[in-house]
């Protein structure tokens, strides 16, 4: 099921005997290696301290870290004693740019040893685009991205992504298309068609398979977001428009007409967009987070309100009654930075926790604590980001995992990340990809049979202008794992 809290049957029993031996790679910034130093604020100036603390509570966790390993041990929550005085005043503006940057400079230079035993990950391609030697692609598609990957009723896993025959976002030939696996994702079928645009871009699949049906929300480009790209010479499209779904009784043999669930043209003629999976609440209810994009040629920028030009603004749409009528909430935004590509997990007192992609460097988040209707004003985490998304993942027993690229600068490396304590600290769970000449970027997992997989995105350089690779799924076997996450 693609939920953000799955039933424990959904992940078997290896899922519940995996995960935390892996933090013996320690306590970490955006991901695993280098991390903030601990702090106090002590009259009004940071003092870095190798032995101090600065709560009572943190003793017990401090004494198990000398002095020689103040950045590669310390604690995530030893680096939040940073935040209330990096949020105020005039070392904000300087330091929330500098650390981010001082903290992957560290990670570069130790090349510290990853703690995982990476024996228990295999890697596949969803879909792989074809070249010959000479960089000519073969079939029919030179472009994919928006990985999405859900288990479906007959017990079969898909792969659904956005693609074209063009090798740029934005065409109009860009449609949805999906491969299956009926062996958790050790071989896939021939990729195929599963929605066309009809001269119109296709974006950012989201399946959902609950109670014995698959849905399959999208956003579909509107026509007024058409624009000339001069750099290339090509009409394309700005991504978002109209909020739609589709759904199939049949494990995806057949699907129903789309349905729009929130227009382009609500807002203003604001398009909307989407990236990440729903979130079945506890309660049963859906939670879809979304966001507002301005486009090149759309909406027109008078009748925006200034905060929100031109970042846009994220929020939820909420369905109490499987996805047949649909509420809004939220318009989460920020001077300083776009928030988007958000992802939604649930919390063990029921909080919903809310992580955003942003160009600050860091992941920003925003609670709730009404099950979605309102939503605390966004603020940063620790968690590097590179202006890429991530992917919030809710495990039965209340652990959180968190896809990601832990850089300030670069979608590489690609991380996944195990918090015990919803969100406050974060330990490295694995190391999915490591390799500084390629980019993985816009991770999705799925909880399946004690295994959890990941598709993302995988681009390359060339010419100094990036070409997709793939999709490719890296399989995590939990089950019989030294990593403990009961």
């Amino acid at each position: 099921m693609g939920v953000c809290r799955p039933s424990p049957s959904a992940v078997g029993a290896g899922l519940a005997a995996a995960g935390g031996a892996a933090g013996a790679g320690g306590g970490i910034v955006g991901g695993g290696g280098g991390v903030a130093p601990p702090s106090c604020v002590e009259d009004g100036r940071v003092k870095l301290r190798s032995n101090a603390t600065c709560v009572e509570g943190e003793r017990k966790d401090r004494a198990r870290h000398s002095s020689s390993t103040i950045l590669r041990g310390a604690t995530l929550s030893h680096a939040k004693c940073m935040l209330p005085l990096l949020r105020n005043g005039r070392l904000a503006s300087s330091l929330l740019w500098v650390l981010p940057l001082l903290i992957w400079f560290y990670i570069r230079l130790t090349k510290k040893t990853v703690m995982f035993d990476h024996s228990n990950i295999a890697y596949r391609w969803a879909y792989k685009i074809n070249r010959d030697p000479n960089g000519t692609i073969l079939d029919s598609l030179a472009y994919v991205h928006m990985g999405m990957v859900e288990s479906l009723p007959n017990g079969s896993i898909c792969a659904v992504f956005q693609g074209s025959e063009s090798n740029y976002e934005g065409s109009v030939n860009q449609n949805l298309y999906w491969t299956t696996s009926s062996d958790g994702g050790k071989t896939w079928s021939k990729m195929e068609v599963l929605l066309k645009g009809d001269g119109v871009a296709l974006w950012s699949p989201v399946v959902l398979s609950e109670s014995g049906r698959v849905w399959l929300f999208f956003s579909r480009s509107s026509r007024r977001c058409k624009y000339y790209d001069r750099s290339r010479g090509v009409t394309r499209f700005s991504p978002g428009g109209d909020l739609q779904y589709a759904s199939s009784d049949d494990s995806g043999l057949s699907w129903t007409t789309p349905q729009t669930v929130y227009s382009f043209e609500a807002e203003e003629g604001m398009p909307k967009v989407i990236a990440n999976k729903i979130c079945v609440l506890s309660t049963g209810a859906w939670v879809l987070p979304f966001w507002r994009e301005p486009g090149r040629t759309c909406p027109p920028k008078r009748i925006l309100p200034v905060l929100e030009y031109p970042q846009g603004s994220g929020g939820v749409l909420i369905s109490g009654d499987q996805g047949l009528t649909w509420s809004v909430h939220g318009r989460l935004s920020t001077p300083e930075t776009w928030l988007i590509e958000n992802t939604v997990a649930e919390l063990r007192d029921h909080t919903l926790l809310q992580f955003f992609r942003s160009k600050k460097n860091w992941v920003y988040q925003s609670t709730s604590q009404d099950m979605g209707q309102t939503w605390s004003p966004p603020t940063p985490t620790v968690l590097l980001n590179p202006d890429s998304k991530v992917h919030l993942l809710s495990l039965p027993n209340g652990h959180l995992l968190c896809a990601f690229n832990p850089s300030p600068t670069k979608r590489t490396p690609l991380f996944i990340s195990l918090s015990r304590n919803d969100g406050n600290s974060w330990n490295a769970l694995a190391h999915l990809e490591t390799d500084s000449s390629k980019s993985f970027s816009y991770p999705t997992m799925l909880a399946f049979k004690g295994k959890l997989l990941t598709i993302y995105s995988v681009m390359a350089v060339e010419n100094f202008r990036s070409f997709c690779v793939g999709m490719k799924v890296a399989i995590l076997q939990l089950q019989g794992s030294q990593v403990q996450i009961s």
